[in-house]
């Protein structure tokens, strides 16, 4: 952007760690974590991040 580069928008691949056919429950790039024994979800950083940057409608 500093360098003039248009960018109009955002896309996170997953909001929740999930199931990859390469990599099995092995891979964990979510927003949000999940314990796949308890069922728990835990809100990463890069989740509380990605909001403020949505609530101040900046990079």
């Amino acid at each position: 952007m500093a360098e003039g580069i248009p960018l109009v928008g955002y896309l996170h691949w997953s909001l929740l760690d999930n199931y990859e056919w390469a990599d099995g429950f092995t891979a964990r790039f979510g927003l949000v974590a999940a314990d796949y024994a308890t069922q728990q979800r835990t809100i990463r950083e890069s989740a509380r991040r990605l909001a403020e940057i949505i609530r101040r409608n900046e990079l």
